[in-house]
């Protein structure tokens, strides 16, 4: 089963991101969801690693890059939004898409 950590301050955002990935059938795991780069940090702090991160790149609290300078992710991240001025950047952090 693949465990996921979804990073989106947006809630409707994260509702629809969780019906697609119901809908998709997978045998899959939300392991949990945080909200801000600080929750994020403390979440991956306190939880073991996840095997893939679905992250929203602009929260509320700054860049989610943040989150790399905190902690150390190990897990591939598959990064989600709107602003391609980003695409480049995020590859430097465990991007896969």
């Amino acid at each position: 089963m693949l465990k996921l950590l979804i990073i989106e301050d947006e809630k409707p955002a994260l509702e629809s991101l969780l019906l697609k990935l119901q809908s998709l059938d997978l045998d899959l795991q939300v392991v949990g969801s945080t909200t801000s780069i600080a929750e994020t940090i403390t979440w991956l702090n306190i939880n073991k690693s996840p095997d893939l991160i679905l992250m929203d790149i602009h929260l509320t609290d700054g860049l989610s890059f943040g989150i790399f300078e905190a902690v150390s992710v190990t897990a591939p991240v598959i990064f989600i939004t709107a602003y391609d001025e980003f695409i480049i950047r995020s590859f430097e952090y465990n991007a896969i898409d």
